[in-house]
């Protein structure tokens, strides 16, 4: 049975209890979609977090204020260069289109989604992974 909704988060709390996180995860494991709007970044944690439990993002892809920038520093250049299969939008106007669409579904379809999404994910911080170590062992491990 599906959890009851969770209360909102008007501000970041560092000292989240256990059963609050429990909730959070669930909530997501149990979510086919999670909608990720932007905040004072555009690229935020909960994007991963959706990832890990197999929730596609829904990503408003726009540039907030500040130092992010378009073209090859854009803040979600790393995940649209590794084929994120998230759901873009540039306004939430484009929601209602996106939720009809997730009616049509198929329960295996939903399945195989989330499938992807998982081995994606991981195959992604594999990845990332790899590309930071290499970077570490050429810019500070360097012989010569």
């Amino acid at each position: 049975p599906p959890l009851p909704p969770l209360p909102p988060y008007l501000r970041w709390l560092p000292q989240e209890t256990a059963d609050g996180l429990r909730r959070y995860q669930t909530a997501l494991a149990q979510s086919e979609l999670t909608l990720c709007p932007v905040g004072i970044n555009t690229e935020c944690y909960r994007i991963y977090e959706a990832c890990s439990l197999g929730s596609v993002p829904v990503v408003e892809d726009v540039l907030t204020p500040g130092k992010c920038a378009a073209g090859p520093s854009s803040p979600l250049r790393l995940l649209k260069a590794a084929g994120a299969p998230f759901i873009f939008i540039s306004t939430w106007k484009e929601l209602p289109a996106i939720l009809e669409r997730e009616k049509m579904m198929s329960q295996e379809q939903r399945v195989d989604r989330r499938r992807r999404l998982l081995e994606w994910y991981s195959s992604f911080r594999r990845q990332m992974k790899e590309r930071f170590t290499e970077a570490l062992e050429e810019n500070f491990f360097r012989s010569g």
